[in-house]
């Protein structure tokens, strides 16, 4: 209905994720989300939740590390961060 809206590109994301064989699609989703709004870290660490959620550890960093360029003081990310980094 609102393709063009963040949010609803990373909900659909991340029901996509529940299907195996819809993880490609999902990624493309959750990645054009953080695309939309790329001042908006939530959406960052949604595509790095899925990353991690897919044992892809050096993406989710990478992703994690984006999200807190963008908010620096964000407790997710950091503390996920810090479990994948153990």
């Amino acid at each position: 209905m609102f393709p063009n809206e963040a949010r609803y590109r990373a909900g659909y994301g991340q029901a996509l994720a529940q299907d195996k064989d819809k993880r490609h699609q999902a990624e493309s989703e959750l990645k054009e989300a953080a695309r939309l709004e790329p001042k908006n870290a939530t959406f960052v660490i949604i595509l790095a939740e899925f990353y991690s959620d897919q044992g892809y550890n050096r993406r989710a960093i990478s992703e994690f590390e984006r999200a807190l360029s963008i908010d620096p003081d964000n407790v997710i990310a950091q503390r996920r961060l810090e479990d994948l980094r153990v």
